[in-house]
């Protein structure tokens, strides 16, 4: 699981370059329109793909894709228990 979370950031790095490149050939009007509208449905297709949007925040331990924290990439419960260990600077109980 987590080598295929790999995989997919990787190649959605690799293809914001290749991305922004294609935007702006199909926005560029000294093109003509048939091969500006070409290269529109297919950047339609790639841009499903290859979006930063599709992909998941998960939990390194439990894989967990709810409840995911960013700042540790873990996911509330496991975030909790190693709170509880002491493993997590800068966190305590909260006492109110």
């Amino acid at each position: 699981m987590a080598h295929r979370l790999r995989q997919q950031r990787l190649a959605v790095a690799s293809a914001q370059l290749s991305l922004s490149t294609w935007r702006s050939l199909v926005q560029d009007r000294r093109l003509k329109a048939p091969l500006r509208w070409h290269l529109q449905t297919t950047l339609s297709g790639r841009r499903r793909l290859l979006s930063s949007g599709r992909l998941r925040n998960r939990c390194v331990q439990s894989h967990r894709s709810r409840g995911v924290f960013r700042f540790a990439r873990l996911s509330r419960l496991f975030l909790r228990h190693h709170q509880f260990l002491g493993r997590v600077p800068g966190l305590r109980k909260a006492y109110w």
